[in-house]
């Protein structure tokens, strides 16, 4: 594409290398803000070719450190984010790569995210179960949420931990809107609430109604709303830390969201009084962790009241 004012084959040739350089300079913007688009949008896998698109797209999303994974085509290998190991990409400069490398590159980071996503499903799977069986929940009146993709996924309304599949999670954004088509449990708000003022250290959310933690829920805590639960021993200071008591409010209301987001911040173990504990933690185990560590000392708390037991001990 030249000037049709340029007659000579000088003028035609700097005319040629400008909007050469000018059309090479507005594809690489392009494929940049698709490149941010399609991450923002939660897209998990990204494929780029050329080693100056490359480099712009690789700009505006902000990575600038990389594990290096398993290798596509000599190299090329699978990039991992080092801040952000939730996404898989591939950088193909030039002739880099054999015939099928684009197929090549979609199935290889395919195969670790369905992998990563399944392991997380079984985790919550495993939970569920393990709660449910112990007399930690009954019914269908829990609920549990993990992170993964920059997507939520929640038990859908009405689960019984007890029976959960991997079917058994709604798929939402991080505002709350379904992907899936299955309905999340009504109290999902209080699992957006934990992940949206924890600044991204929870990564996942279990809620049930356990029995000492309820039984400890029901008592007068005038004074003690930030720290209700005894620490008798070191290990609720050590694996959870203080526990913060929330008003009551009826079970999935607005007004119990309102209230529980107007007290959440940085802790991981909160108690609904009159209702039972919201525990969350860095990854679905360590929520899991943090929840038995809660319902134990209420266990011990509840054994103990009035018993002349010793002071709390200051972790």
């Amino acid at each position: 594409i030249y000037s049709a004012g340029a007659t000579d084959p000088e003028s035609r040739k700097y005319a040629d290398e400008s909007q050469a350089a000018a059309a090479s300079e507005i594809l690489e913007k392009t494929m940049a803000e698709l490149g941010k688009k399609a991450f923002d949008e939660g897209y998990t896998r990204i494929i780029v070719a050329g080693g100056e698109t490359s480099g712009a797209v690789t700009l505006a999303l902000g990575f600038d450190a990389f594990i290096i994974g398993e290798s596509i085509a000599p190299g090329v290998p699978v990039l991992i984010p080092l801040h952000n190991q939730n996404i898989r990409m591939a950088l193909k400069s030039g002739n880099f790569g054999q015939d099928d490398f684009f197929s090549r590159a979609f199935d290889m980071t395919k195969a670790q995210e369905t992998g990563e996503l399944k392991r997380r499903l079984s985790d919550a799977c495993w939970i569920g179960r393990s709660l449910f069986e112990r007399n930690k929940t009954s019914g269908s009146s829990a609920n549990m949420s993990f992170l993964y993709k920059d997507r939520v996924y929640i038990t859908v309304g009405g689960s019984c931990f007890g029976c959960l599949t991997e079917d058994s999670f709604a798929v939402t954004d991080r505002n709350g809107n379904v992907l899936n088509g299955k309905k999340p449990s009504k109290e999902f708000p209080l699992h957006l609430a934990m992940y949206q003022k924890a600044e991204g250290k929870v990564q996942a959310v279990i809620h049930v109604h356990s029995f000492y933690s309820v039984l400890w829920s029901c008592l007068p805590h005038k004074g003690e709303e930030d720290d209700v639960i005894p620490a008798y021993t070191p290990y609720l200071g050590m694996k959870l830390g203080k526990v913060r008591l929330v008003s009551y409010e009826k079970p999935g209301s607005e007004e119990l969201f309102s209230e529980f987001s107007r007290r959440t911040g940085k802790e991981n173990g909160y108690l609904l009084a009159h209702h039972g504990p919201v525990a969350g933690g860095d990854s679905l185990m360590d929520a899991f962790f943090n929840l038995e560590e809660l319902e134990e000392s209420a266990r011990i708390a509840w054994e103990l009241r009035g018993a002349g037991a010793a002071n709390r001990i200051n972790n």
